[in-house]
Formats: structure tokens, C-alpha cells, sequence
């Protein structure tokens, strides 16, 4: 998941560091940096929820 310290890592000019808040929402909807759909976001946060193993989705 991208944050202050991957962006710092990743980005060699200065002006490209800088952390922003809107960096923090749109990568909570899984846009940005880091792409998912709603499906993969659902499945993860579910997994983090019941705490079970994935389950493997055939699409």
C-alpha cells in the first residue's frame, strides 16, 4: 500500500516526495498509485473482517 515512506522510495525528484492528503483518500477507494476494483477492495476488507483465509474467485 503506498504511504509517505513509498512515495519518498519511489519518486527521485523532491516535489514528487510530498505526501498530499488527497493521496490518503484516493488510495482508501483504491484508485491512485495502487488500482483496485470495488470487488477486490470488498473481498480484502471481508478478509480482514472475519479473518479467514481468501477464497478464490473465478471472473
Amino acid at each position: 500500500m503506498p504511504n509517505k515512506e513509498w512515495k519518498k522510495n519511489n519518486f527521485t525528484s523532491r516535489e514528487n516526495q510530498s505526501w498530499y492528503e488527497g493521496e490518503t483518500v484516493i488510495a482508501g477507494i483504491g484508485q491512485g498509485y495502487m488500482l483496485a476494483t470495488p470487488l477486490q477492495l470488498a473481498l480484502a476488507t471481508a478478509i480482514i473482517a472475519i479473518r479467514v483465509k481468501p477464497i478464490s474467485l473465478i471472473y
